[in-house]
Formats: C-alpha cells, sequence, structure tokens
C-alpha cells in the first residue's frame, strides 16, 4: 500500500497540533498546582505561627503543649506519629 507524502504531512501536522494543545493545557495546571502548593505553604506557616503566638500569651499554658499544637496545626499527620 503505498503511502501518500501529502496526506502523511497533514497527519503529522494534526498530530502536532493536539500535542502542542495537550502541552500548553496540561502545563496550565501544573503551574496552578504549584501556585496553589505554594499558597497552601505559606499559609500553613502563617496558621502555625499564628496558634504558637496565641497559646504564648494563655497564663500558665504548657510550652511543650504549646509547640504541639502550633506543628500539628501546620501538619495534620505529625500529630498521629
Amino acid at each position: 500500500m503505498p503511502i501518500d507524502p501529502q496526506n502523511a504531512l497533514l497527519t503529522v501536522q494534526s498530530g502536532l497540533a493536539q500535542l502542542s494543545t495537550l502541552i500548553v493545557s496540561y502545563s496550565l495546571s501544573a503551574v496552578g498546582a504549584v501556585i496553589l502548593l505554594v499558597i497552601g505553604y505559606i499559609v500553613a506557616g502563617l496558621a502555625e505561627r499564628s496558634i504558637y503566638a496565641g497559646l504564648g500569651h494563655v497564663h500558665g499554658f504548657d510550652e511543650t503543649l504549646r509547640h504541639f499544637f502550633s506543628q500539628s496545626s501546620a501538619t495534620p499527620s505529625s500529630g498521629l506519629s
């Protein structure tokens, strides 16, 4: 079966157009995910510092529990181990 060069060229061009569309759409999703991860990391750090400072104002609150509660707010799984 002979291969038509014109048809093959159109097929390759169509495939490259689809590939570029996929790359652009998924790269934007990946960039959005990284931005969301960075924002979450910053918010968790702010929450940790706020809780640590807030518990520092409570008279007689144990320093170990203060540290524990502030750390467990930033990383919930750390309180389980």
